[in-house]
């Protein structure tokens, strides 16, 4: 099960970066600097919006898994009902504060953009309202999670996905401009209610949902878990946001949509490993319920060894080769892109590392440790990016986040290893033989490469002979076992099962 919803959340990410590629340099194109930039920064205030989920994704699938184990249909009813009521509340708090505050947000963060007022604060709060509509109803794919069925999630996500960056991609080639992408996220918003509503009645305790009668100290034992997990995202979304509106202003709106490329890149792809991370917390809960200390910590282990393999190649081959990317994807671009990407990537590969930690802590219920390491992270870059900023210009901004990154990571890794009673030697087994792996693949692409000119070409031949060679390397030194030989049979058998269920309801 852990590896099929593993599956089913890589695929949907595919196509979401799929989309996402497509679309930036056709809105770099259509909107241009200013108009991109300011949809960065709209993305930034939306980010953080969503610190309004309170951690509460995190309880209502660490819930719902449990009293599912436990089959406890009324408890998993107050669970959907007292998140659906916090939601609400909360979401209607966020947008009548961003109304009240809406000149000085206009004003201080979008001034001199070039795009005029009254379309910067349709974009905005429409965004937001969107926004908040969506959280509103994620307790259903959030429940859905803690039941493992992340194939029905993934596939809300996937059409989703499709409906919005047609609608974008129509919007923006038509010349309807921010405006248009706001009512195309709209309309993928309704679809989307509309699919998790089948869902929620198909699949969930909509009856006990119904009938259940909550209580505040219902609400106060579901917010009691989850604050810790919002500590965690508000650092992250301090982390993944802070620089643009630092950027927007003490600089100007162009580096904001330079930081935005390049540290969106990063985040996109580090999304694919990490995503088929989700299923370790479900899964954790049961084994932490059942008692079985020793098969949370194996379960920590493997998916940090299969986690490594995925990720060097990955950041390894868009960090060394960022300069052909940026070229084939959107041609000529501003010169601050490349580094911004290259150094962002390092922090990220390290933080990367944080992933199965971060979910089995969660789902073992101890989720103070991604906390303190949050606060940590937290305090730095705040510090950090507002220091380096005034010293050292943009790539001060850049510096300070790469630095509190890299400083909470460790620090959480120290906390879930002696959590775990995880040695560090038996990490770097796992760790080193990647990251070195990677090196003599690159020296063989340089090589390779060296006779050709089309950078596309170019592309495709650094990055085929890298992984090929790195792949090689591991089989050789014999890193895989006879474990990781039978759950990657697993793997290609839960794909091809899911490609032969597209395929025959297609029919």
């Amino acid at each position: 099960m852990i590896v099929r919803n593993a599956v089913f959340n890589v695929l949907a990410f595919l196509l979401n970066l799929t989309v996402s590629i497509v679309l930036i340099p056709v809105m770099l194109q259509h909107l241009g600097v200013a108009g991109f930039g300011v949809w960065a920064l709209v993305r930034a205030f939306v980010g953080y919006a969503a610190l309004g989920d309170l951690g509460l994704t995190s309880a209502v699938t660490k819930y719902i898994a449990e009293y599912s184990a436990m089959q406890r249909a009324d408890e998993m009813g107050k669970v959907l009902k007292s998140a659906f009521v916090l939601y609400l509340v909360i979401m209607v708090a966020i947008l009548v504060g961003a109304f009240l505050l809406k000149g000085p947000i206009i004003n201080i963060f979008f001034a001199g953009g070039g795009v005029p007022p009254d379309e910067v604060t349709f974009v905005l709060y429409g965004s937001l309202i969107i926004f908040a509509v969506n959280t509103v109803f994620s307790i259903v794919p959030n429940a859905l999670s803690g039941l493992q069925r992340m194939d029905l999630t993934n596939s809300v996500i996937a059409v989703h996905t499709l409906i919005n960056g047609a609608g974008m991609y129509a919007a923006v080639v038509s010349g309807w401009g921010l405006r248009g992408i706001v009512w195309a996220n709209a309309l993928a918003a309704a679809a989307g209610l509309l699919m998790n509503s089948f869902l929620f009645v198909r699949h969930l305790p909509f009856p006990a949902m119904l009938k259940a009668r909550i209580t505040r100290g219902d609400l106060r034992s579901l917010f009691a878990f989850s604050k810790n997990v919002f500590v965690v995202s508000l650092a992250s979304s301090i982390h993944q946001h802070l620089d643009k509106l630092l950027l927007s202003s003490f600089l100007t709106i162009r580096t904001v949509a330079a930081y935005e490329v390049g540290s969106r890149v990063v985040q996109q792809v580090r999304q694919i490993p990490v995503l088929m991370l989700t299923p370790l917390l479900p899964a954790a809960s049961e084994f932490q319920a059942q008692e079985q200390a020793d098969r949370v910590k194996e379960l920590y282990l493997r998916a940090l060894k299969y986690l490594v393999v995925l990720t060097v190649p990955m950041l390894g081959c868009l960090g060394l080769f960022a300069s052909d990317v940026m070229e084939v994807w959107i041609g000529e671009s501003d010169p601050l892109i490349v580094p911004t990407l290259q150094i962002l990537l390092i922090s990220n590969f390290i933080n990367v590392l944080t992933g199965p930690g971060f979910f089995i802590a969660i789902g073992i219920g101890s989720a103070r440790i991604p906390m303190y390491s949050a606060l940590v992270g937290l305090s730095l870059n705040i510090v950090l990016s507002v220091v380096l900023l005034q010293w050292f210009g943009y790539f001060g901004a850049v510096f300070g986040s790469f630095g509190a990154l890299t400083l909470a990571s460790i620090y959480f890794l120290v906390m879930v290893h002696r959590r775990l009673e995880v040695a560090w030697r038996s990490v770097l087994r796992l760790v080193l033989p990647p990251a070195v792996a990677i090196l003599p693949g690159y020296g063989a692409s340089l090589l390779a490469a060296g006779l050709i000119e089309h950078t596309f070409a170019r592309l495709a031949m650094d990055v085929v002979v890298t992984v090929a060679v790195f792949a090689a390397s591991l089989l050789v030194f014999g890193y895989f076992d006879d474990y990781d030989v039978r759950t990657l049979r697993h793997i290609l058998k839960n794909i091809r099962g899911i490609a032969s269920s597209s395929h025959d309801g297609t029919q």
